[in-house]
């Protein structure tokens, strides 16, 4: 049963590679396509392809990204400081931490709520 499953999912597998119109592109790039994700090995040559294509997006991109790496993000028009770590409970709006606990024991509704959910 297990050997009758793999090879369904094998021939599934070969068939979504064979269709996507992008395989030969990377495959000419250098990149090894297949599956949903690039191989470690490939890294140099995702990033050549990457940087011609999107040089113009490219300095953004690395900003963004040291900004991430400080742990400064922005939601829906909040910018959240996190400073050294990331709080995952904090309000964006108050800058205050929501309670830990079981779900459905946090007020989320009425005057004790922290923010706008």
């Amino acid at each position: 049963m297990v050997d009758r499953v793999m090879r369904r999912y094998r021939r599934l597998l070969y068939r979504v590679r064979s269709r996507n119109p992008r395989t030969a592109e990377m495959r000419s790039c250098g990149i090894r396509a297949g599956g949903l994700f690039f191989a470690p090995e490939d890294r140099d040559a995702f990033r050549r392809v990457y940087e011609d294509r999107f040089r113009d997006g490219l300095p953004g991109e690395v900003a963004r990204g040291d900004e991430y790496l400080k742990h400064s993000f922005e939601f829906l028009g909040h910018r959240a400081e996190h400073g050294p770590g990331v709080r995952w409970s904090m309000d964006p709006v108050s800058g205050l931490d929501w309670p830990r606990g079981f779900s459905l024991d946090i007020p989320y509704k009425g005057a004790e709520r922290l923010g706008d959910i």
